[in-house]
């Protein structure tokens, strides 16, 4: 596991560069059960899973906060044998997230937000930004799994291959 923040130990913001690896479970830009202000992930030319094991990659944090906006960018070939979520996993984000995939390969679902984790704070018009180019997935979701979303959400495709469904 790669996590942007601590464990069980609050961190301010984070900045968390992936480049050329290989990684066997997930990616949390967050913490794990520690809160983080804000967050900046990019991740390029990265494998996270495989065909036999699923690698889930959270913007946010594991069982932890991002109080705060989460910048995401994934590009050149990066390769998610799993899910994608801009948000956290079981961890709300309150402020805005914008998410850029470009040119890489997710081999399941596509979330502008979290995983059973709130996103945004309800006074900002849009609380995720989700642009998808020149990239193949299979379903892409504007808003979370089982996870409000506090405002709306704003998804853009452009040359992409969605195998599946898209909801806004």
């Amino acid at each position: 596991y790669i996590f942007g923040g601590g464990k069980e130990a609050v961190t301010g913001n984070t900045n968390v560069n992936l480049n050329d690896l290989i990684v066997n479970k997930a990616v949390y830009g967050g913490g794990d059960a520690a809160s983080v202000t804000d967050v900046i992930l990019n991740i390029n030319n990265t494998t996270i899973g495989s065909e036999n094991e699923k690698g889930n990659v959270y913007c946010g944090g594991n069982d932890a906060k991002v109080d705060g906006n989460i910048i995401t960018v994934m590009d050149n070939s990066t390769r998610v044998y799993g899910n994608f979520y801009s948000g956290g996993n079981n961890g709300d984000v309150t402020d805005i997230i914008t998410s850029d995939i470009n040119n890489s390969y997710i081999s399941d679902n596509v979330f502008g937000g979290g995983n059973k984790a709130s996103i945004g704070n309800g006074t900002d018009d849009v609380a995720s930004y989700l642009t998808i180019n020149n990239s193949s997935i299979c379903n892409v979701y504007g808003g979370g799994s089982a996870a409000p979303v506090l405002g709306s959400t704003n998804v853009v495709l452009k040359n992409a291959n969605i195998t599946c469904n898209v909801y806004g």
